[in-house]
């Protein structure tokens, strides 16, 4: 809990005992809203979650470790640098937030549900200072150095609807590292003003098969 947080960050540790072991995000991975008052301001609907792989330990040099000396397993980098970006309830929108992609996005294909599928948007890729923005400007195609178009990896729906596992990563004999990012993504049609006073819930779910 952090009025200061641009976004929150944990560490999971996966271990398995035999390699090419395919890890996958469950149908029951999701985000919810948590609001007290029980009406869903649609927060939920613009999170983002990533999953980047910081290190891995094979399994001869983890059982010789002492200590479960987690530290030795992060400085143990993976050399591909897996990054999975998962976009939950993509396809759900409030009133509001339909609104707010017809009025500053020009995006009119929107409706209330949870039937439509993931917006295109681009995603800020560096820090900046005094550039003239609008809603229509924050793009690549205007700011090309600030901004880069995004894909996420995986793209569920909300709750409720019909999904299977997801792939995320491949585990080999030993212990990942994986950091995970949670955040609320600016550029995202449905961050608009009435979504803020409301709260939500990360849920992981993983399973090898």
């Amino acid at each position: 809990s952090s009025t200061n947080a641009h976004f929150m960050a944990f560490d999971i540790f996966l271990k398995v005992d035999r390699d090419d072991t395919q890890l996958y995000l469950t149908a029951n991975a999701d985000v919810l809203d948590t609001s007290a008052s029980g009406n869903d301001l649609g927060i939920k609907n613009t999170t983002r979650v990533a999953f980047v792989v910081e290190g891995y330990m094979d399994s001869t040099t983890y059982y010789g470790i002492t200590d479960d000396d987690y530290t030795a397993i992060q400085d143990a980098r993976n050399s591909s640098g897996t990054v999975k970006l998962w976009e939950p309830n993509a396809g759900s929108h409030t009133v509001r937030g339909v609104r707010n992609a017809s009025t500053y996005y020009g995006i009119n294909s929107l409706s209330v549900g949870d039937t439509n599928s993931a917006v295109a948007y681009d995603g800020v890729n560096k820090a900046f200072q005094n550039v003239p923005l609008t809603e229509t400007r924050a793009a690549s195609a205007t700011y090309g150095s600030n901004f880069t178009a995004m894909s996420p990896d995986i793209i569920t729906n909300a709750g409720g609807q019909s999904r299977t596992n997801e792939e995320l990563i491949v585990l080999n004999n030993g212990v990942t590292k994986v950091r995970v990012y949670f955040w609320v993504e600016g550029n995202d049609v449905d961050t608009e003003n009435t979504a803020t006073g409301s709260d939500m819930k990360l849920n992981l779910e993983f399973s090898i098969a």
